[in-house]
């Protein structure tokens, strides 16, 4: 398929140049087409979540102690 795309100048310069340093096979054309699949890939997969499970030593949160002191009226 043939399409037309505006892009800035200066991208255009930079990729042309890029295309010309390139060894042989490199192109314009596969340079977009493999710009437009990373960039898709990247888009399409679904977003990482960084989660941690926060622990205090290995042994999970700790538990207060409870005492008499802690109920109302101070009866056990």
């Amino acid at each position: 398929m043939k399409t037309t795309i505006d892009i800035p100048d200066a991208l255009a310069v930079r990729a042309k140049r890029f295309v010309a340093s390139g060894g042989p096979g490199t192109t314009l054309r596969d340079l977009v087409i493999a710009g437009l699949e990373a960039e898709l890939n990247r888009r399409e997969r679904p977003a990482r979540v960084d989660f941690n499970w926060v622990t205090q030593d290995g042994q999970g949160l700790a538990q207060p102690q409870a005492s008499t002191t802690d109920r109302p009226g101070g009866t056990p």
